[in-house]
């Protein structure tokens, strides 16, 4: 099983960095209607300023992996979280898809050669989590507010509740979800638990929006619609968590071929 990873610079976290955007072999696909079991979060952290080498570099990947013959699994999508931090998404079955992953990532290295040279050097460390998906506590409507097609920003919360509260914590979420939909929010919300990772247990809340302002204003009205019903769920919530972080990201096919693969 995979640990979560800090690389430094250098060949190893080429590897790394290979072994996910090989994955750029088909059409990128949203994690959409139907969900992948678990899916590999690799975050790469750039120098500064060395954002464009690494990019650049993103872009030989995407098009050294479409010409490879044997179809892998589908990317699902590259994103962006704060300037200098590239987060690759991409869905697995289970851990034994990695071992593929590193066979067409040897395949990669010898197609690039030295045209990664500069992207390597770009690099300044590379961490890794695998995620599993919870349907049971998600809030999927029929007919979201924002379909993925649509989404263009994506507001990423993650919550780390105590170890000896985790199912106190479940049973509160899915009384949050459940208080949405009485309320007629019909914002799609998806959790996926961290699996390994760091600081866990950990679970991560996807929202989408159109833009970063369309996520607030809606916020805002969703809070004033549950009322008193929100203050009562996050003053339950409270002593079972550990830990709240807040991030954000927008996608970025362009550096994964997204605009020339059908």
């Amino acid at each position: 099983m995979e640990k979560l990873c800090t690389l430094k610079p250098g060949r190893l976290a080429l590897v790394a960095l290979l072994t996910v955007a090989a994955l750029v072999l088909t059409a990128p696909m949203a994690l959409a209607q139907e969900q992948p079991p678990m899916v590999r979060v690799v975050t790469v952290h750039t120098h500064l300023g060395h954002g464009p080498a690494f990019e650049a570099g993103m872009k030989k990947i995407a098009a050294a992996a479409a010409k490879m013959e044997k179809q892998h699994l589908g990317f699902v999508g590259m994103l962006t979280s704060q300037p200098g931090s590239y987060d690759l998404v991409f869905p697995m079955t289970g851990y034994a898809d990695i071992a593929e992953q590193e066979a067409t990532t040897q395949k990669l290295f010898a197609e690039l050669g030295a045209q990664t040279a500069e992207m390597t050097a770009a690099v300044k460390g590379i961490d890794s989590a695998i995620y599993g998906w919870r349907g049971d506590l998600s809030f999927q409507p029929e007919d979201p507010r924002v379909s993925q097609d649509q989404a263009a920003f994506t507001r990423i919360v993650t919550l780390r509740p105590h170890l000896q509260h985790q199912m106190a914590f479940e049973a509160v979420l899915k009384k949050t979800m459940e208080t949405r939909k009485k309320h007629g929010i019909n914002d799609s919300i998806g959790v996926w638990q961290q699996m390994i990772g760091p600081d866990g247990p950990a679970y991560v809340l996807l929202v989408d929006a159109t833009s970063e302002a369309d996520f607030y204003t809606n916020q805002a009205k969703a809070m004033e619609k549950m009322g008193a019903d929100w203050a009562k769920l996050m003053d339950e919530v409270g002593p079972f968590l550990r830990g709240v972080e807040y991030a954000t990201s927008v996608p970025r096919m362009d550096l994964m071929g997204g605009g020339g693969m059908e």
